[in-house]
């Protein structure tokens, strides 16, 4: 058998060597053949995905980010934070995600205001994270450990007020009259970029104002979460997280699930919490959890549905071109290796001396196409970037080889192997016994 083995294997290297034209056109065929099949799958899930997070990118804000929100007292915060990061953590694990926590304390207005026409009112809310995405103009953040309570004021809202470093607020509750603040300006900043989701497409924190009716809301006035706690939170706080999931690294067999994930997310979060609490004794509310990516994923799941279907009709297609190209290839082969099969036969080779050399002739030629193949469909797809309807859209894709692709490889590089070997093999077989016992 060993000895059987060397001689198919020296005899295809020969061969392989003298036709050599005719055996590289071979390989070009099958090699393109596998791409062509390997490209289908490869094209549907870097088209779903570009299209996710195109849709995404032009997405609001709300739509493509999640806020969840609950109205709690101060000693149950910390807990209700670990809960919403640990809950997050695991239901989002396609994606992962940042987390933002924002706290927005009940109305207050200015103890000295008069009975103006417009009644102005401050908002001192807590940002997690802002020291990130905003710069200071003037002064610095407000500190925790000060001994008098401090705020950072957003510009606009600094000079509508004319406040400058150094200045004290002296207001008071809207809800309760006996309950007051004294907060002492430290500084001055500006938003960095008003397009980032983390500000969420608020007005009043990106233009500094928002005016409604007779009242005029100025801020924010920035707190740190010891100040929010102990100056601004007589009752319950209105406690919220706003969650930025990370689609760069979603992939297409993740998004249906990432839809669930989302959409249970709520149900999720109060299961979560009020198994350390109970919600009755402490005056919490449920979470509502506000967001449209569920149906954004939804959408994706019926577009990835079209598209698949598409490709598949395609490669149905291209899989009879490619049959049919294979056909005429293997049939080139036969011709070319009749006389060969004959002189070997005639010399006293087996069918079974035959068989092996031409299979191990085709493996030469689909083993590396399998390997190969994926990755030149993906090369071939990159070009799709730059010509064709996708570029014409803005449309990049970043196609990767999947393993569907590499499934839709190996079959076709059977096929392929089946369609080079079978014709050899039954001319071998064909060959008349008694004329190589003539010829011995």
């Amino acid at each position: 058998m060993l000895s059987t083995v060397v001689v198919a294997w020296r005899t295809m290297v020969k061969r392989m060597v003298a036709d050599w034209l005719i055996v590289g056109a071979a390989f070009t065929t099958v090699l393109l053949a596998v791409a062509l099949l390997a490209s289908g799958p490869i094209y549907a899930d870097a088209v779903t995905i570009s299209a996710l997070q195109r849709t995404l990118a032009d997405a609001p804000v709300t739509d493509s980010s999640i806020t969840a929100e609950i109205n709690i007292f101060p000693d149950y915060y910390a807990l209700a934070d670990q809960t919403v990061r640990v809950t997050v953590s695991e239901e989002l694990i396609a994606t992962g995600a940042d987390v933002f926590a924002h706290i927005e304390a009940e109305a207050f207005g200015f103890a000295d205001q008069g009975e103006d026409e417009v009644v102005e009112l401050p908002s001192f809310q807590y940002f997690e994270g802002i020291e990130e995405r905003a710069s200071l103009i003037d002064g610095r953040w407000p500190s925790a450990s000060a001994a008098t309570h401090e705020t950072t004021v957003n510009a606009p809202a600094a000079e509508t007020l004319g406040l400058e470093i150094g200045e004290t607020l002296h207001v008071v509750s809207r809800r309760d009259p006996d309950f007051d603040a004294t907060v002492a300006v430290v500084g001055i900043y500006q938003v960095d970029d008003p397009t980032d989701p983390f500000w969420f497409e608020d007005d009043l924190a990106l233009r500094g104002q928002v005016e409604s009716g007779t009242f005029r809301s100025l801020g924010p006035f920035v707190v740190s979460l010891e100040t929010m706690d102990a100056a601004f939170t007589p009752q319950r706080v209105g406690a919220g997280w706003r969650i930025l999931p990370d689609f760069s690294q979603l992939t297409v067999p993740e998004v249906n699930e990432f839809g669930a994930a989302v959409a249970r997310l709520e149900d999720d979060l109060d299961r979560a919490l009020f198994t350390q609490i109970d919600a009755a004794m402490t005056g919490t509310s449920e979470f509502t959890v506000s967001t449209g990516l569920a149906d954004l994923a939804t959408g994706v799941n019926r577009s990835l549905t079209v598209t698949r279907s598409s490709v598949l009709s395609l490669l149905v297609q291209l899989a009879l071109l490619a049959g049919y190209a294979l056909v005429l290839t293997a049939g080139l082969l036969v011709d070319t290796r009749r006389g060969e099969t004959t002189l070997m036969r005639s010399r006293g080779a087996s069918p079974r001396q035959v068989m092996t050399t031409s299979l191990f002739e085709g493996l030469m030629l689909t083993i590396p196409a399998v390997i190969v193949g994926p990755v030149l469909a993906t090369w071939l797809l990159r070009i799709l970037n730059t010509v064709g309807p996708l570029s014409a859209i803005g449309l990049r894709i970043e196609p990767t080889p999947t393993s569907e692709a590499y499934v839709l490889a190996v079959l076709a590089s059977a096929l392929a192997l089946v369609v080079l070997t079978w014709p050899a093999i039954r001319s071998a077989r064909a060959f008349p016994e008694g004329g190589r016992k003539q010829d011995r």
